[in-house]
């Protein structure tokens, strides 16, 4: 007996039950580390403070990319104790003795502040709300057969409340892309 297109074998959705659900974990993740550093970016929490760089090395030997890790010396605001800081990955090649405006939580290194830092965490939060809201919403979607009812299951109202997570999550990082793009020009033209 021949299958029809619209059937699948179960080892096939299972394999692809088991893959979303490691990818929506793996989003998770990503978007819950990014929220973190998104939340340090704009001062949400974490000691503010001054960060003065002893020096920067690019530790990513190809020409096409940077990879930069700055030592220094974080100063929180207040004067009270200041200590020595690495920053593995930081976004660009800091002049020695620049001072930096930082957030930093206990334990962890400082994370720049300002309006570019945070749009460089906006889009990955974005992205993993999209994974996350998507992938959530195709494994939570019943397979309809065609002589299934008009009403709208309780399943399929989960799984479209997923997909318009998905959909915001990508629009987020879709305003975020365009905001740098025009911002970048206006910086450029002042």
């Amino acid at each position: 007996m021949a299958r029809t297109t619209s059937e699948t074998h179960p080892v096939s959705r299972i394999v692809g039950c088991i893959l979303g659900v490691f990818a929506i974990l793996m989003a998770g993740v990503w978007g819950t580390n990014a929220g973190d550093d998104l939340a340090l970016s704009v001062g949400a929490y974490g000691n503010s403070g001054t960060y003065t760089v002893s020096g920067c090395h690019d530790t990513d030997l190809r020409s096409n990319k940077s990879d930069y890790k700055c030592t220094g010396m974080f100063l929180p605001h207040g004067g009270q104790g200041s200590s020595y800081a690495e920053i593995d990955g930081a976004a660009e090649d800091y002049p020695d003795g620049a001072r930096v405006e930082m957030q930093k939580e206990p334990g962890g290194e400082p994370q720049p502040t300002g309006f570019w830092p945070a749009l460089g965490e906006i889009w990955q939060v974005g992205l993993a709300l999209m994974v996350v809201g998507i992938g959530i919403a195709l494994l939570v979607d019943p397979k309809k057969s065609p002589h299934a009812r008009p009403e709208t299951t309780p399943r399929e109202k989960v799984s479209q409340g997923f997909s318009v997570v998905g959909v915001a999550g990508l629009a987020i990082a879709v305003l975020d892309g365009v905001v740098a793009i025009v911002a970048g020009l206006i910086s450029l033209a002042a």
